[in-house]
């Protein structure tokens, strides 16, 4: 087998660098570009000679190169982010390894393994950049997913809202930044379907062309929804709406015909007055 120096050396800048960026996705560190470069430097160099120590020096070489890793690379600032730090680097570490070598062996690469490090003579160096690149932001995105979602949970609500006879149950987010009022009312922000489920017999050019429906205290007003957008959005008063075990009566909705479904997970948008907070 033969091992072309050079084709290692760009193979291990390239992971250990990509492993730091998941780590640092992961645990919320703070990082710069000179730091992380010198500390996948001092990887790379470790991993060069780690073929010729003996297998036993190795398993006490290689947790100490890890450590130094995260502390060349990151600013940690106390002992719980340390460890934290520690734990998700090898984490990182192994779900990376454990991608790229299923990826590998999924499309017939054959990976000879020796000390740690991975070599494959008939293995192109740009097909290894490319697999190790599609793991890294496959795992960007799959982490970017599930904090967004463990975020939006926190501010999730069930919410019931009653008007012309007619309910709507669904989800609500808490947007702790719609101060929207209306006659000293807090504003609730509904979706069309919300709209539609509590008044089927309205058509949607009604709301387009902004119809007098005989909706109660019914107006129309410009505000800036939560996708940054100016709209004028059509508001009127419900029955009740009910949160949290509380109803409020002669409640204040806004129809908004933007699509804000997608950014909060929710067909209805609360302020933290509608609460008490």
């Amino acid at each position: 087998m033969i091992v072309y120096v050079e084709y290692v050396i760009i193979d291990n800048m390239v992971i250990d660098t990509l492993i730091l960026l998941l780590t640092k996705q992961l645990a919320k560190l703070k990082t710069t570009k000179s730091r992380l470069f010198f500390s996948s430097l001092f990887g790379t160099a470790i991993a060069l000679i780690s073929p010729l120590l003996p297998d036993i020096i190795n398993l006490i070489v290689k947790p100490l190169v890890a450590i130094l890793m995260v502390i060349v690379a990151f600013k940690i600032e106390s002992k719980r982010q340390f460890w934290g730090a520690i734990c998700l680097f090898f984490l990182s570490t192994f779900l990376f390894g454990g991608a790229c070598y299923g990826i590998c062996e999924t499309l017939g690469i054959h990976i000879i393994i020796k000390n740690g490090m991975m070599y494959e003579y008939k293995f192109p160096i740009g097909l290894a950049l490319l697999i190790c690149s599609f793991v890294y932001f496959l795992a960007k995105n799959i982490i970017n997913y599930c904090l967004n979602l463990q975020k939006q949970s926190k501010n999730l609500f069930q919410i019931e809202i009653a008007s012309n006879k007619n309910n709507f149950v669904g989800t609500a987010f808490l947007d702790t930044g719609n101060c929207l009022l209306m006659n000293n009312k807090p504003i609730t922000i509904i979706n069309y379907k919300v709209f539609n489920k509590l008044y089927p017999n309205i058509p949607l050019e009604y709301v387009l062309l902004k119809k007098d429906m005989g909706l109660p205290n019914q107006k129309y007003f410009e505000v800036k929804s939560i996708t940054q957008n100016a709209e004028k959005i059509l508001t009127f008063e419900v029955d009740k709406i009910t949160l949290q075990n509380k109803q409020v009566k002669n409640a204040v909705v806004g129809l908004s015909l933007g699509n804000f479904k997608k950014s909060t997970n929710s067909d209805v948008i609360i302020s933290s007055k509608i609460i008490g907070e």
